[in-house]
């Protein structure tokens, strides 16, 4: 990940056992949907629901289960 945001991204993941590559397509997928910076403006960065939802979305896509999004969620932001 070249930003910080998808670095952050990455890290959670990687922490909840997904591998790299992994990590990098659910990244990718939630950018395709929208990008970093209307992430960013969504509220991202403090646990927007909608903004989530599509970061959720994109691991999903890229087959990570739902309870290990939920756990790096909860790593980001506490819960």
């Amino acid at each position: 990940p070249t930003s910080a945001i998808a670095g952050l991204l990455y890290d959670r993941l990687v922490e909840q056992g997904v591998d790299g590559s992994t990590a990098n397509c659910a990244i990718s997928t939630a950018y395709s949907v929208a990008s970093e910076d209307e992430l960013i403006a969504m509220g991202l960065a403090s646990a927007n629901p909608e903004a989530i939802a599509i970061v959720t979305q994109g691991s999903l896509d890229c087959g990570i289960p739902k309870e290990v999004v939920d756990a790096a969620i909860a790593a980001q932001f506490g819960g």
